[in-house]
Protein backbone atom coordinates (compact mmCIF):
# COMPACT_ATOMS: atom_id res chain seq x y z
CA UNK A 1 0.00 0.00 0.00
CA UNK A 2 1.27 3.48 -0.84
CA UNK A 3 0.47 6.30 1.61
CA UNK A 4 -2.46 8.35 0.37
CA UNK A 5 -3.59 5.83 -2.23
CA UNK A 6 -5.18 3.19 -0.02
CA UNK A 7 -5.37 -0.24 -1.64
CA UNK A 8 -5.22 1.21 -5.18
CA UNK A 9 -1.43 1.02 -5.39
CA UNK A 10 0.98 -1.79 -4.60
CA UNK A 11 4.60 -0.87 -3.89
CA UNK A 12 7.40 -3.38 -4.19
CA UNK A 13 11.05 -2.76 -3.39
CA UNK A 14 13.48 -4.91 -5.37
CA UNK A 15 17.22 -5.25 -4.84
CA UNK A 16 18.68 -4.86 -8.34
CA UNK A 17 21.71 -7.02 -7.47
CA UNK A 18 19.42 -9.92 -6.59
CA UNK A 19 16.93 -9.45 -9.44
CA UNK A 20 19.03 -9.31 -12.59
CA UNK A 21 16.10 -10.70 -14.59
CA UNK A 22 14.03 -7.60 -13.78
CA UNK A 23 17.00 -5.30 -14.44
CA UNK A 24 17.27 -6.81 -17.92
CA UNK A 25 13.49 -6.89 -18.50
CA UNK A 26 13.05 -3.17 -17.82
CA UNK A 27 16.44 -2.03 -19.12
CA UNK A 28 17.34 -0.48 -15.78
CA UNK A 29 20.52 1.57 -16.02
CA UNK A 30 20.45 3.43 -12.71
CA UNK A 31 19.30 2.99 -9.15
CA UNK A 32 16.80 3.90 -7.92
CA UNK A 33 14.43 3.29 -10.82
CA UNK A 34 10.66 3.58 -10.51
CA UNK A 35 8.57 1.40 -12.80
CA UNK A 36 4.83 2.10 -13.06
CA UNK A 37 2.60 -0.35 -14.94
CA UNK A 38 5.59 -1.98 -16.60
CA UNK A 39 7.17 1.24 -17.89
CA UNK A 40 10.25 2.96 -16.49
CA UNK A 41 9.00 6.34 -15.34
CA UNK A 42 11.85 7.69 -13.24
CA UNK A 43 15.57 7.03 -12.88
CA UNK A 44 16.75 8.69 -9.70
CA UNK A 45 14.59 10.18 -7.00
CA UNK A 46 11.65 12.16 -8.40
CA UNK A 47 9.99 15.10 -6.72
CA UNK A 48 7.01 13.97 -4.67
CA UNK A 49 4.63 15.95 -6.87
CA UNK A 50 5.92 14.25 -10.03
CA UNK A 51 5.64 10.79 -8.50
CA UNK A 52 2.11 11.43 -7.23
CA UNK A 53 1.06 12.74 -10.65
CA UNK A 54 2.52 9.69 -12.43
CA UNK A 55 0.70 7.33 -10.05
CA UNK A 56 -2.58 9.21 -10.44
CA UNK A 57 -2.26 9.11 -14.24
CA UNK A 58 -1.65 5.37 -14.13
CA UNK A 59 -4.85 4.84 -12.13
CA UNK A 60 -7.05 6.54 -14.74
Amino acid sequence: MAPGFGDSVEVEEVNAWNAQDRVAKYGITGVPTIVINGKVRFVGVPRKEDLVRAIEESLQ
